[in-house]
């Protein structure tokens, strides 16, 4: 997460392409964990005869997320500018991270009671 939210917040800060390459790569590390990391806590959290279930609600919410993430993002870009989509991309980010780690802690496998 940390990976993530650090790459999206830097990449409107950043004038050259090799320094973007970076926070894209950065970006791409932090991506790659938490997919397969969000399978397994769902899985975890999950009774097992309603996995596929759970594990298809998960794909769904992707999906969603990739078809609404254009739209919105286009909508600030197009009112507001470039630098603020990503801005707002690290919020959500960030909102995130503070729900799963702050206010429901109990989300994480290992900081169950």
């Amino acid at each position: 997460m940390l990976a993530i939210i650090l790459a999206v917040g830097l990449i409107p800060s950043t004038a050259s392409v090799a320094g973007f390459t970076i926070l894209i790569s950065i970006f791409g590390l932090g991506f790659g964990m938490t997919q397969p990391l969000s399978m397994v806590m769902i899985s975890d959290l999950t009774n097992p005869a309603q996995s596929g279930l759970a594990m298809g609600l998960r794909f769904s919410s992707i999906m969603l997320a990739g078809l609404l993430s254009p739209i919105l993002l286009g909508f600030i870009i197009e009112t507001i500018g470039l630098s603020p989509a990503f801005y707002a991309a690290a919020l959500v980010v960030v909102l995130a991270g503070i729900r799963m780690f702050l206010i429901r802690p109990d989300l994480i496998p290992g900081r169950r009671l």
